[in-house]
């Protein structure tokens, strides 16, 4: 089930909250770090509660993230280390050619030349 959201409010709430599902925080922690229960974040990011521009702040600070990150497309960006890409791209390769050597010998095998005849 998708949830749509509408208006400013709500769509400030929404991005919040999916940025700080990105960074694996808890409600909870972002809440105890903000000094406030748990039921007042959830507020904020179900757009229940217009947070003040300094709260904003916080919460960015807390999720590493720039405040303007809360307005803009909603599509969370996470940045990846090259050398992690780098890797999968080396192990892509390596069972990319391990698979045309199987079929290499998958062939040479079912080849007429190598089949016994009775």
């Amino acid at each position: 089930m998708q949830i749509v959201y509408s208006g400013v409010k709500n769509n400030v709430g929404y991005r919040i909250k999916k940025l700080r599902e990105a960074r694996d925080f808890s409600r909870g922690q972002v809440a105890q770090e903000l000094g406030i229960t748990p039921g007042a974040y959830y507020k904020i990011e179900r757009g229940e509660t217009d947070p003040s521009v300094g709260r904003l702040e916080q919460i960015a600070a807390i999720l590493k993230v720039n405040i303007t990150d809360f307005f803009t497309d909603p599509q969370v960006q996470v940045t990846v280390d090259p050398s992690i890409l780098q890797g999968f791209e080396n192990r892509f390769n390596s069972i990319t050619r391990e698979v045309a050597e199987l079929k290499k010998e998958v062939a040479r095998l079912g080849s007429p030349k190598n089949k016994k005849t009775k």
